[in-house]
C-alpha cells in the first residue's frame, strides 16, 4: 500500500494546529475566563497534591476591574502550598485540550471523506441505471463507444479514490467490455 506525502502532511499541520489552537485558545484564553478548565494539568503540574487557584479581584476606578489569579499546589503529605509558574500549567492543559481537538477534527475529516467517497458510486449506479434504460428503449442492447468510455472513466476514478477494491473493479471492467 503506497501512502503519499500529502495525507501525512495534511495531518502533521492539523496536530501541529490542534495543539496551538489548545493552548492558546482553550488552555489561555478560555482558561482565564473559566480557570477550572485548566484543572486538566493537575496529573503533570501537581502530581503528589491538589491543584487550586485564588482570584483576586479589584475595582480601583468605577468602570474597571481586574482579575488575578494564582495557582497553587498543595502538597497532600506536608500541607506546603507552592505558587505554580503560569506556562507549565498552560502547557500541559493545552496539549490536552489540542489532542482532544485533534481526533475531534479527525474523526470528522474521516467522516466527511467517507460521505464523499461514495458520492461517485451513487452516481456511476445511477447513470448505470439510466444507461440500462435507454439501451432497453432504443438501440437493442449494444452500447456505444462513448457509453463504454464513459463507464470506464467512472469505474476508473471509483478505483483511483478506494471507493471498490481491485477485485470489484475487474470484475465491472470485465463486465463493461464484455457487452461490446
Amino acid at each position: 500500500m503506497k501512502i503519499s506525502a500529502g495525507p501525512l502532511l495534511g495531518t502533521a499541520l492539523l496536530f501541529i494546529f490542534c495543539l496551538f489552537l489548545g493552548v492558546t485558545v482553550i488552555s489561555i484564553g478560555l482558561g482565564a475566563l473559566f480557570p477550572p478548565l485548566n484543572l486538566v494539568a493537575k496529573p503533570f503540574v501537581c502530581p503528589s497534591g491538589q491543584m487550586t487557584y485564588e482570584e483576586i479581584v479589584s475595582r480601583p476606578l468605577p468602570g474597571t476591574t481586574y482579575t488575578l489569579i494564582y495557582w497553587f499546589c498543595t502538597d497532600n503529605q506536608t500541607g506546603a502550598k507552592t505558587q505554580l509558574e503560569p506556562f507549565p500549567k498552560d502547557l500541559y492543559a493545552g496539549i490536552v485540550y489540542g489532542l482532544l481537538l485533534f481526533v475531534a477534527g479527525w474523526i470528522i475529516y474521516r467522516l466527511y471523506t467517507a460521505k464523499n467517497a461514495l458520492e461517485p458510486a451513487k452516481r456511476v449506479q445511477a447513470s448505470g441505471a439510466d444507461d440500462q434504460r435507454a439501451r432497453e428503449a432504443g438501440s437493442g442492447g449494444a452500447k456505444t463507444l462513448q457509453e463504454v468510455e464513459r463507464e470506464l472513466k467512472k469505474l476508473k476514478a471509483m478505483r483511483a479514490s478506494n471507493v471498490i477494491s481491485e477485485a470489484e473493479y475487474d470484475k465491472t471492467r470485465a463486465e463493461i467490455l464484455k457487452d461490446l
